[in-house]
């Protein structure tokens, strides 16, 4: 199986939250908000109007909008 060639780029997020290599990356709407669970939290991120170039690749801004727990 191939891994997806990346299409967003995840911005503003705070280190202890998303490490640096984890912002580029591959996701199946890149239009739309995206919510991924990852350590004790769900991490939020909003498609932003602008694009970034990485590697030669187009990639979509998505700019972080917060974290939230899961309820318990």
């Amino acid at each position: 199986m191939c891994k997806a060639q990346p299409n967003v780029v995840l911005r503003g997020c705070p280190l202890p939250y998303l490490a640096e290599d984890e912002r580029i990356r591959h996701v199946p709407h890149r239009g739309e908000h995206l919510k991924f669970y990852a350590g004790n939290r769900y991490k939020h991120f909003v498609p932003a109007s602008e694009w970034e170039i990485h590697g030669g690749v187009s990639l979509r801004v998505l700019d972080w909008a917060g974290a939230t727990k899961p309820a318990d």
